[in-house]
Parts: structure tokens; sequence; C-alpha cells
């Protein structure tokens, strides 16, 4: 579907065409074009003026109508997406901002935690390291869990 064909009737001779275009950025960092707005002005067989605009509905990256609140952009190196404030959430550890792609939920200690890439990373080698100690010490040393 182009953005300037006639939908009113089948025959109509184009007399003016506007639009409106912006260029955005995809989730890889590219950019291309977005049609935002359209309208003709064309004539009929019957001799009439027909007019018509086409408005395309925004959307945000998480698929969302833009008519919901900006929630933000994606903190992640290379991301480029915006996200309602329903989808866009933080990390719990360096309160970055993150999709819904790039939001990691881990279950620590009884609750859920969203984690960025690398806070994630950081918190999985900090229990492995921990479980491996605890493996080798546990002979030698009595561990309370008391919290």
């Amino acid at each position: 579907m182009q953005p300037h064909d006639p939908k009113m009737s089948d025959g109509t001779t184009p007399v003016r065409r506007d639009s409106l275009h912006r260029i955005r950025l995809d989730s890889k960092g590219q950019p291309y074009i977005e049609t935002v707005y359209s309208k003709t002005i064309s004539l009929s067989p019957e001799g009439s003026i027909d007019q018509e605009q086409l408005v395309n509905e925004r959307f945000y990256d998480c698929c969302h109508s833009a008519e919901f609140p900006l929630g933000g952009r994606c903190a992640e190196p290379g991301c480029f997406n915006v996200s309602c404030i329903n989808c866009f959430t933080r990390c719990s550890n360096c309160n970055v901002g993150l999709c819904l792609a790039h939001a990691h939920r881990t279950d620590v200690d009884g609750r859920m935690s969203v984690f960025c890439s690398h806070c994630l990373d950081a918190w999985l080698r900090r229990r492995f390291w921990r479980g491996f100690w605890s493996k080798i010490l546990s002979p030698f040393v009595t561990f309370n869990d008391s919290k």
C-alpha cells in the first residue's frame, strides 16, 4: 500500500498529494523513513473534488499505542527501543532504564528482581563463586542461614 493511493473510488485523478515523513532508528540503529501523515486531493470521474487524509497511529517499540504515556528509552548498549510507562522498567541494582527485551527478571531471595545484562552477569558470577566456596569450605566451616 502506497501512502498516496486514493481509497475513495477507482478512476480518480490525483490533483495534489502532501505527506509528512519521519526518520526513525530501528532496533539495530539503522535509519528508516516512516510516513506519519498523507493527504490526497483528487478529481473523481463524476467531477467532484475528493479529499482523503491518512494518519498513521504511532506505536512504541513495546507494541503499545503512543497514546499511553512515555516510559523511557532503553539504556542497553546498541538498543534504541522506547517503551510505554507500563512496559518500561529499571535495573534493581544500577537503576538504568530497560525495555522488555533487555529486562532480565530473576528470583533473588524470594522476590523478583530486574537486572540489566551487566548487573545480571555480575550477580550470576557472585552466586557461582558463593556456591563454589561454600561447597569447598563446608567440611571445615558451618554456615548459618540467619538473615
